[in-house]
């Protein structure tokens, strides 16, 4: 009866009181598990002769940590070469694969890791360990599993240390250990950590082990503070402190024409996703003098609906804090080192040069400023007068591109800390690979694929598929009877394309990466079924090696989504004065495309993939020799979560398929084999001025590298550019 009337009395003021409070729930069964004792993870060297230490955090969570000394610290770097040497022997698609795994693996145990960041840092609220911070994560391993981890570069040390010890205040946890720089830097990471916040790092270690990544490339020596405060550069190695000082406050500037409520939560969350940090003041508030009086009032009516906890598990907990916020109004801000309580100060101002100028001289601001105003001239305009910022934002806060270059830029701005140099290197050749093959006498259905589903051709013919004894002799064997799609086929898969463009290309470049690697990764499970029907099929004695190269070159092309996002940020100077000039690549829609009959699997993937990962869609015909292996991609399609309409896979008469394909309206880019290329191609395609034709070649003596990467990155989408006007505009 009692939780009745607490069921009842929550539904009827619809909020929870400010006393109830999440259970780090997780985090004990993770240490249950472990006998409520924590050590180093530190693999093939022994935890004996460590001592103890109870550690009580302010969640009301209590376990033992078993701490090391320097000398565990030395044991874990003498191994630190050798396992540096082994990953600089793994192939570059093999350590994506690798890091891949360990980013899919942390997405299945966010919810963990989250929580135990929660538990050790208190400045952080729950709430945003489970949904900024987690997301920040996962695009920041997806984006190092993005990365070329090539031999040509080549490591300057042989391990990273980083030190975290109990005054650090991390707010991107995994970019700041440098995990993603290092390891694309074929380089060991060792995580020196204080017993009070080892937790992150420990459930870290577990999640890479789990995945498979190599033993002793990433290291956790948990090390007393008094310990960590000793430790000095190693020669061979690169250190790191994470208790570098931090930006004393954050600036904001709301301009004539902003969303006031909008800027209002802006400076709210600002405050609060930084307040309990070292030496953080406040946040630092320019309002012009024209919109003062009414974003007072909302700032003051947002500031009484606060909610300010002591815990950041508290589960309404809006800031936490032990006072509430004040409001100052002062020219400056005073010298000083901590403030008791959260505070926002206020400084007016007129025009735009005006801020600028109070912006730019002002000694604590951070390299962070928020820009409110609707007005995006107004704000160009101010982004580009003001000075002492690097990061800039419109309408927002605290959005930052989770990639390993862009975030090393953030944290270590000198480049003094590049963990890598590039120099000129030839990879081995890879041996051709010839495998035995035992056949199935099972018969194999094949059907066109479009609209998400496999379907018959509308005319319900097929033809036969012989199989090959090798690539030049063809048995008399007939291995499967393939559905010749005709022209109303050709329709209907263009139309299932042009109604999944929209959607597909309104994904942000990072869900279209995880949905590739998902498809990669299912191909790579089912890759002997693969290399068995491709072989049938073409009579080539190096499939395997063959379908390795399309699964790498599906990893490769869906780490390209980096070049897709930074593309968006070009910026070019004009000889205009007061313009900008931004240019952004956009996808064409629905792409045609006639795969070439060499290198059969590794051309489609290649062209396949290259034409998704942008957000087009596409018709893909097959080679109506070898249509077998890329019409089981349908299989693979179907439990890949790519969405239907998005990849659509055609088999029949080439000729006639192009000839309807170049003649369709909606179909905005074609890509053909040039010996395809015929008259009835060419009319079809001048009958589109805006259609982007692409006729490549393909050399038959040396397919390996079938073409340029610059060549086809050219032709995955179209160029926009924009001008902005800027400076001396809003100037007076």
């Amino acid at each position: 009866m009692v939780q009745m009337a607490k069921v009842r009395e929550l539904f009827e003021n619809m909020q929870l009181s400010d006393n109830e409070h999440e259970r780090p729930a997780i985090i004990q069964q993770w240490l249950s598990k472990r006998g409520n004792v924590v050590s180093s993870f530190a693999v093939g060297i022994s935890n004996t002769c460590w001592s103890c230490t109870d550690v009580t955090t302010e969640c009301g969570l209590r376990y033992q940590v078993a701490y090391g000394s320097q000398h565990l610290l030395d044991q874990v770097l003498k191994m630190a070469p050798k396992a540096q040497q082994e990953w600089l022997n793994i192939d570059p698609e093999e350590k994506t694969q690798a890091i891949y795994a360990v980013a899919r693996n942390f997405q299945k145990h966010v919810a963990l890791f989250s929580t135990a960041e929660a538990v050790s840092f208190p400045f952080k609220r729950l709430e945003k360990c489970r949904g900024a911070y987690a997301t920040n994560a996962i695009e920041y391993l997806y984006s190092t599993a993005a990365r070329r981890c090539s031999g040509k570069i080549l490591p300057r040390c042989s391990a990273v240390i980083v030190i975290q010890g109990s005054d650090s205040y991390p707010m991107n946890l995994i970019a700041e250990w440098r995990i993603g720089e290092a390891w694309s830097a074929h380089t060991p990471v060792v995580l020196a950590v204080s017993p009070s916040n080892c937790l992150p790092a420990l459930i870290f270690s577990d999640i890479c082990l789990v995945a498979g990544f190599p033993a002793n490339f990433l290291n956790v020596v948990i090390l007393r503070d008094s310990d960590l405060g000793k430790l000095q550069p190693i020669t061979g190695t690169v250190m790191l402190s994470l208790e570098k000082s931090r930006p004393s406050m954050s600036t904001c500037i709301i301009a004539e024409g902003a969303d006031i409520g909008s800027a209002v939560n802006g400076v709210m969350e600002m405050l609060s996703d930084c307040w309990g940090m070292k030496n953080y003041l406040g946040i630092m508030v320019y309002i012009q003098d024209c919109i003062q009086s009414r974003v007072m009032k909302a700032l003051k009516a947002q500031m009484g609906s606060l909610k300010i906890a002591k815990s950041n598990f508290a589960k309404t907990a809006d800031l936490v804090a032990h006072s509430d916020v004040q409001i100052i109004k002062a020219a400056h801000i005073p010298q000083k080192t901590k403030n008791t309580a959260p505070t926002v100060y206020i400084q007016g101002f007129r025009t735009i040069k005006e801020v600028a100028s109070l912006a730019s001289v002002d000694p604590l601001h951070s390299e962070y400023l928020s820009i409110w105003t609707e007005y995006v001239a107004r704000a160009v305009e101010i982004a580009e007068r003001i000075y002492g910022f690097r990061y800039i934002w419109i309408n927002g806060q605290n959005h930052f591109y989770n990639n390993p270059t862009f975030l090393k830029e953030l944290y270590f701005p000198s480049g003094k800390m590049d963990l890598s140099e590039k120099i000129s290197f030839s990879p081995p050749p890879i041996p051709n690979v010839e495998l035995e093959h035992v056949f199935s006498n099972v018969d194999c259905t094949l059907k066109l694929y479009y609209d998400g589903g496999q379907k018959h051709a509308e005319s319900q013919t097929c033809y036969p598929v012989f199989e090959r004894i090798s690539s030049t002799d063809r048995a008399a064997k007939i291995l499967a009877y393939v559905p010749a799609a005709g022209p109303k086929d050709a329709c209907n898969a263009v139309e299932a394309a042009l109604k999944a463009f929209p959607g597909w290309s309104s994904k942000s470049a990072f869900s279209r990466l995880q949905i590739i690697y998902f498809f990669g990764e299912n191909l790579n499970q089912r890759k002997d079924d693969f290399i068995e029907k491709l072989s049938r099929n073409t009579g080539h004695s190096d499939c395997a090696q063959e379908l390795q190269e399309s699964i790498d070159a599906i990893f490769k092309w869906a780490s390209y989504r980096d070049t897709d996002v930074e593309g968006f940020c070009d910026i070019f100077q004009v000889s205009s004065p007061g313009m900008k000039l931004y240019s952004s690549q956009e996808p064409h829609g629905v792409i045609a495309i006639i795969c070439p009959p060499i290198k059969v699997m590794r051309s489609l993937v290649t062209l396949l993939i290259s034409a998704i990962s942008i957000g087009n869609t596409v018709v893909i015909v097959v080679p109506e020799e070898y249509p077998i292996a890329p019409l089981m991609l349908a299989q693979v399609i179907d439990t890949s979560d790519i969405p239907a309409g998005v990849i659509n896979i055609l088999s029949g008469n080439t000729n006639s398929l192009l000839t309807t394909l170049a003649a369709h309206v909606d179909v905005k880019a074609l890509w053909c084999w040039a010996n395809r290329r015929c008259e009835q191609a060419n009319e079809g395609c001048e009958k589109s001025e805006k259609r982007s034709v692409w006729w490549f070649n393909i050399n038959p003596k040396n397919p390996v590298d079938v073409w340029p990467d610059k060549e086809l990155d050219s032709y995955r989408g179209n160029k926009k550019y924009v001008w902005l006007p800027c400076l001396s505009v809003f100037s007076n």
